[in-house]
């Protein structure tokens, strides 16, 4: 059985249309007109008239061509379609206004669910069907729907129409037809993994979760996926996302039910911090808590570190299996070890071990009354959700892993660079704000990396872009700009670290890749690649920190476009240019002029020696004791 995809390519949503045809491509364009209103059809013909709103094909000279703005020919056979487009300019048709494209045929594929995009876009039933056969066989695993989201990413793939088509779809399926939030948060995952997620569905995902009940595991996992997805999809963050994501939180965390009995707050004489975490699954994030810890300690405080993150499932309990799954089996000896290494004794480390979701967050809080802290500098990045209780009760500085600069948990202080300007956005206050210096602990080279070990030759201009995230982060913009720019200068060499190949650039500059652009892949010795390279190129993206910084400390050149908050956030606004295409510009000029390229490598040295533990760490503890005396002046 064939299927048939209206032409969404070569007709704008919103067209009122005259469909010619009511065949098997004709009904199949008609219903999905109908399922998705992406174009009115004001007429519909054909020389056979078998439904009540069909004319004949002579009805069309009743209209004027101005109460139309094309008229679609839904016929398979090519011979057969130029006959039709010949009659219809007899009939006073404008020929511009013909659209004779064959219909795309699209064979019905199988997997798991037998549902296609034809019956995505025009079977409601079907879909409601198949949905309820996920949730019998799937296991909560979404690629049940693999077929489905293989041909709807497929087809939507630089096809933009028949996109916003597939999006109207899912919203209308969402809104209007299923009953469930478990149906609909299923359907909104599949566009999650189809690439044709946008923020309305982002919205209703976020809505949805919160109207989730009596499965706290399942909204856990869920909850953590939101915190994640957004980095991996531009422009999906609608204008209240933060506040909602608060919202539910708080809702999610009353619903738990937890028993928060704190004991009373002490400030006078009290050495002891808690310091909540979430990274004891990264690395990256230890490395840049360890020197902090190690500095309290250095000034007598008494340290605690608690494995925040609620690892385990309930059995049984979840319908959709994590996108971002973190550990499911909590933290093994061996990574103990390991994370021992980064908070040496006299740290206090503690590892919840009960087995549900709420048990464990009862655990953590009851950890967290027992050690009765002076002060919790909360470094759980949006993974940890139970901060609307002990905030009430402790003064709690959030220091952002990530380096957002909003935050959907609960905080007296929320931990900015003092480089970055920030524009305070809801749920963020102007008076939480606790700006900081920068400190970057120095990482040595594990080895020296020799540039004629791979290739490249001494007076070879080095350009280097660090992210496991350079299939999104890098744009196909600013990939046309710099490779038209580096095809004329072959001594520019492009190394890209991390992914492990760009679609867009395979696609289509593959005469690069391996003369002049490199995939690198994984790196653990980025300070080591560093000392062969001479440029950071960072695109407007999110994240991208430490490397960033490392590579400022082992002395590159630094471009980045205002928008990059990392790079902003260490070099300073005044380093950066205003968009992509003048950040080519830039790199070129540095590669063609070693004055200039140098002048900038001893700018980022020079920022990059200013940084300081113990002025980071006065920082936060001014930061704690202001938010103390307020806990004191309330009586808290």
């Amino acid at each position: 059985m064939s299927q048939y995809i209206f032409p969404y390519r070569s007709i704008e949503a919103g067209s009122k249309i005259v469909l010619y045809a009511a065949g098997d491509v004709g009904q199949h364009y008609y219903r999905q007109l109908q399922a998705t209103g992406y174009c009115e059809v004001v007429l519909w013909l054909d020389r056979e008239p078998n439904a009540t709103n069909v004319r004949l094909p002579e009805s069309i000279t009743c209209l004027s061509s101005e109460n139309y703005d094309f008229v679609v020919i839904a016929i398979q056979n090519i011979e057969l379609i130029d006959s039709i487009k010949n009659f219809l300019v007899t009939l006073g048709v404008p020929l511009s206004k013909i659209v004779d494209t064959p219909p795309v045929v699209a064979p019905l594929i199988s997997r798991y669910s037998r549902m296609t995009l034809h019956d995505w876009l025009e079977d409601t039933r079907r879909v409601k069907d198949e949905l309820l056969g996920y949730f019998a066989r799937s296991k909560g695993d979404i690629n049940y729907f693999d077929s489905l989201i293989k041909e709807m990413k497929g087809s939507c793939d630089g096809d933009r129409m028949l996109k916003v088509v597939v999006q109207k779809r899912a919203i209308h399926l969402v809104e209007d037809e299923l009953n469930s939030a478990e149906m609909r948060l299923v359907l909104l995952r599949v566009m999650v993994e189809a690439d044709c997620f946008d923020k309305q569905m982002m919205r209703l995902f976020m809505k949805n979760i919160g109207e989730l009940r009596n499965n706290s595991a399942q909204k856990y996992w869920l909850l953590n996926d939101v915190s994640s997805i957004w980095m991996h999809y531009a422009g999906i963050l609608y204008e209240d996302y933060w506040i909602d994501k608060q919202n539910v939180m708080k809702e999610y965390a009353d619903e738990l039910n937890l028993h928060w009995n704190p004991s009373p707050y002490r400030r006078e004489n009290n050495q002891t911090i808690c310091f909540l975490t979430s990274g004891f699954d990264f690395e990256s994030p230890m490395k840049a808590t360890s020197p902090i810890v190690k500095e309290l300690i250095r000034r007598n405080y008494r340290i605690h570190v608690i494995d925040l993150l609620p690892y385990r499932n309930d059995s049984g309990a979840n319908f959709l299996q994590p996108k971002y799954p973190l550990s499911l089996f909590g933290v093994s000896e061996g990574q103990k070890e390991k994370i021992r290494m980064h908070f040496p004794e006299p740290i206090y480390l503690h590892y919840p071990k009960a087995v549900t979701m709420r048990e464990r967050q009862q655990e953590i809080l009851d950890l967290i009354s027992e050690i009765n802290p002076y002060g919790i500098f909360d470094i759980t990045d949006e993974l940890g959700f139970i901060s609307s209780y002990y905030y009430r009760d402790y003064p709690t500085v959030h220091i952002p892993a990530r380096k957002i600069r909003e935050s959907s948990s609960f905080f007296h202080r929320f931990v900015v660079s003092k480089n970055l300007p920030v524009d305070v956005l809801a749920p963020i206050r102007e008076d939480q704000i606790l700006a900081v210096p920068l400190f970057v602990e120095y990482v040595l080279p594990k080895r020296e990396f020799k540039r004629n070990e791979y290739g490249f030759k001494s007076d070879d201009i080095l350009v280097v872009t660090v992210g496991y995230r350079l299939n999104v982060d890098i744009s196909p913009e600013l990939v046309d700009m710099f490779c038209t720019e580096i095809s004329t200068n072959p001594k520019v060499k492009w190394i890209c670290v991390a992914p492990s190949e760009h679609h867009y650039i395979v696609e289509n500059y593959r005469h690069l890749c391996g003369t002049q652009i490199f995939f690198w892949g994984h790196e653990d010795d980025l300070p080591g690649l560093y000392g062969m390279c001479d440029i950071y190129l960072n695109p407007k993206r999110f994240g991208g920190g430490l490397s960033i910084a490392w590579a400022m400390q082992h002395g590159l050149a630094l471009a980045a476009p205002i928008g990059a908050d990392a790079s902003m956030m260490y070099a300073g606004v005044e380093l950066v240019v205003r968009d992509e295409k003048e950040l080519v510009s830039y790199v070129m000029k540095m590669a063609n002029s070693p004055d200039l390229l140098v002048q900038n490598q001893v700018v980022m040295q020079r920022i990059a020696s200013e940084w300081s533990i113990e002025r980071y760490v006065n920082a936060l503890i001014q930061g704690i004791n202001e938010v103390a005396k307020d806990f004191q002046a309330m009586g808290t």
